[in-house]
């Protein structure tokens, strides 16, 4: 029983420990290069761009959202499939 608990507390402290650390800017260190220029870009990427997902990445998921009932547009592509199931 006493083991259990020192066990729980031993872990319960490494996992506590584990989230500390120092929030700050990131910093170059010695001797890295800067992050080099896009083709095609007049200037570098600062870190926050290089991290912020693109709108390809992450697309708005609004594109096809009905506000009243009403029925959707004929889609010449939505057919089931014929005599040979599609093959």
């Amino acid at each position: 029983m006493k083991r259990s608990i020192s066990l729980s507390l031993t872990i319960g402290l490494a996992i506590g420990l584990s989230g500390c650390g120092r929030m700050g800017p990131l910093e170059h260190t010695k001797g890295m290069k800067p992050v080099p220029v896009a083709a095609g870009a007049s200037r570098a990427a600062t870190a926050d761009e290089l991290i912020a997902p693109s709108p390809q990445s992450r697309p708005l998921r609004n594109g096809d959202l009905l506000y009243r009932s009403e029925k959707r547009p004929e889609d010449p592509f939505d057919k089931p499939p014929g005599a040979n199931n599609g093959r």
